[in-house]
């Protein structure tokens, strides 16, 4: 991929380019205008915006004319990147958009947005999976989108530990856990909330399925209606259960499943990923040109938006009120 992002580079007229900007600090033809970087004090580097092969990239370029520090990029293919770059490649942080899918009337796209390490998806961050009707604008209605997110720790694609969330139509599900080599649900400790039979599970999952788990279902007033610990068969169904009452001395695992519902319906998560993920797409799309760069008051904000998905905290905040139990 880095190889097709440099193609706006035209090696050949590279010696010009640079020596333009020795003398001018400037350098512009058709599609593409570089010039000396004026908003930071003390520096070598550019600020840019090419058009070139149907490749638009903005951002800044060192003294070699190398993407070095924040930037924007969109591919031909609509493939985008708004964050930080080291040496060409993608780093520290950004979103990245993948290309878009049409699937009958829908759209389908997908984000991530978090840390990168030489230009791979490194440590943490959030990936979402959104369907919308393909007529409207992205990120329109969220009452009528369906998707998919996770927020943890990850390496590449594989999720290694985190909050997965799920959305269709008004139903929504909730997994917090670990995960195999496979991105299957699979781990001791797991939590899964089901807000269509207001139904939580904590136990031991392998491969997307329980094998143990504790169940609760909640009541109208949020109170813990039926209680019981059941063993399943490899297809979901129960095959053998306890009630609460015959287990007193399992009530402080009780008491954390109803905390960690609580916790998941105190906030409106869902709402929350998808305006961070609208906002921060917003800002790039009508915010986002050379003269942000220049900008005292523009340059600020395009640094803090790139940290957007550290206020996605559904993670961070149901480990805060679990970590009381253990």
């Amino acid at each position: 991929m880095t190889n097709t992002e440099q193609k706006y580079i035209i090696n050949e007229k590279k010696g010009k380019i640079l020596e333009n900007l020795l003398i001018d600090k400037s350098f512009q033809e058709e599609g593409v205008i570089i010039r000396k970087w004026e908003g930071e004090a003390n520096t070598k580097d550019f600020i840019s915006e090419i058009k070139k092969d149907n490749i638009h990239y903005i951002g800044i370029l060192d003294s070699n004319l190398v993407k070095q520090g924040y930037g924007y990029m969109c591919l031909p293919n609509n493939e985008k990147y708004f964050g930080v770059y080291t040496d060409d490649l993608r780093s520290k942080h950004g979103l990245y958009q993948y290309p878009d899918k049409i699937v009958g009337d829908k759209i389908e796209r997908e984000f991530f947005f978090g840390i990168f390490n030489k230009g791979k998806i490194s440590e943490r961050g959030v990936y979402l999976w959104i369907k919308e009707n393909k007529d409207v604008p992205m990120f329109n209605n969220f009452e009528e989108a369906d998707f998919s997110c996770f927020v943890g720790d990850l390496e590449e694609t594989h999720f290694i530990e985190g909050t997965y969330l799920t959305k269709k139509g008004e139903e929504y599900y909730v997994y917090h856990g670990k995960f195999n080599s496979n991105n299957e649900k699979d781990g001791d400790n797991a939590f899964y909330y089901n807000s269509d039979k207001d139904e939580l599970l904590f136990g031991k999952i392998e491969k997307n399925k329980f094998v143990n788990s504790f169940l609760s279902v909640f009541d109208e007033d949020g109170n813990i209606k039926n209680g019981i610990y059941a063993n399943f068969n490899k297809n979901g169904k129960i095959l053998d259960y306890k009630q609460r009452e015959e287990m007193p001395d399992k009530s402080e695992v009780f008491d954390e499943m109803f905390d960690f519902r609580n916790k998941i319906l105190d906030k409106d998560y869902f709402g929350e990923i998808f305006e961070t993920f609208k906002s921060t797409l917003e800002f790039v799309e009508k915010e986002l040109n050379i003269d942000s760069f220049d900008s005292k008051e523009k340059f600020p904000k395009l640094i803090n938006i790139s940290f957007n998905f550290n206020k996605i905290s559904i993670k961070e905040d149901i480990e805060s009120v679990l970590s009381k139990y253990h």
